[in-house]
């Protein structure tokens, strides 16, 4: 996300100005900004005090968090679904296969532990 030039003290600076009265293209023009952002900050900060302007910052940078948050659980959720569910459950390291009570078997077949080397 673009990070803005401008505090929401310095907006709500400017915007005070030109409630006071002062021309709003030479206002724009002295700020470096456009008429078109003057009218915006208008519309979203104006009336607010800068403790309120901060305040509206947060609970937008909130809910842009929250709703990143809601995405990433979607995608987790989708790809157990596509998983099926297996991924996640503590695994014994024993095969469905394998009987209780007999030991492991190495790749040769042979039980763990044992080796091919008598000595």
């Amino acid at each position: 996300m673009r990070r803005s030039r401008f505090t929401e003290e310095q907006i709500i600076r400017v915007l005070n100005e030109g409630e006071a009265g002062a021309n709003i293209e030479e206002l724009c023009r002295r700020h470096g900004i456009s008429p078109i952002t003057y009218y915006r900050w208008r519309r979203k900060y104006g009336g607010l005090e800068v403790p309120e302007a901060q305040r509206l910052k947060k609970m937008e940078e909130n809910r842009r968090l929250k709703r990143l948050v809601a995405e990433q659980a979607v995608n987790v959720q989708v790809l157990q679904d596509l998983l099926g569910k297996s991924w996640g459950r503590p695994n014994s390291g024993v095969s469905p296969s394998s009987k209780p009570g007999t030991p492991p078997r190495s790749r040769s077949g042979k039980p763990a532990g044992t080796s091919a080397c008598v000595q």
